[in-house]
């Protein structure tokens, strides 16, 4: 019977492999896309954006945007379009 702390090192050790694979997988990917595919794959938002490299509150944004149809967001500012 395996116990709680080798339980702990096994579930380390295993997200340690997603990582890797992850990584390889998304290689040269738009960010959009690595999140889009993370996503699909079943991976939570907090997850997605430590594999892609971005932030939890951006994956939101994003896949909100996607979910609405809309095609990105215009950022206010003064670069912003009036």
């Amino acid at each position: 019977m395996v116990t709680d702390k080798e339980a702990k090192e096994i579930n380390g050790k295993l997200d340690t492999v997603i990582k890797l694979l992850a990584g390889i997988m998304l290689k040269g990917m738009a960010l959009g896309d690595k999140i889009a595919v993370l996503k699909e794959l079943g991976f939570e938002r907090k997850d997605i954006a430590a594999l892609s490299g971005t932030t939890p509150a951006t994956v939101t944004a994003y896949l909100y945007d996607q979910k609405t149809g809309k095609k990105g967001r215009k950022k206010a500012g003064k670069n912003a379009e009036t």
